[in-house]
């Protein structure tokens, strides 16, 4: 299971980050099972400045679906 590259395509090299909503749909989780691998340590940390709102990177978040779910081919 990949996440869909957003409709507008970010230069080559670029890595688009997610918001917490967005892994949610990608997962097709809740919020709140999201918020729960995180504390449990289930889910990689978040890679956005500090102060911000949580973000991860796509690649981040395929390799984690990858390694967690297998890659399907």
């Amino acid at each position: 299971m990949k996440i869909k590259q957003p409709k507008t395509v970010p230069p080559v090299g670029v890595n688009v980050l997610l918001t917490p909503a967005q892994v949610c749909v990608s997962l097709s989780c809740s919020m709140t099972e999201l918020r729960r691998r995180i504390a449990n340590g289930e889910f990689p940390k978040n890679e956005s400045p500090l102060g911000k709102d949580p973000r991860w990177r796509l690649s981040t978040v395929n390799a984690w679906i990858d390694q967690t779910y297998g890659e399907k081919k």
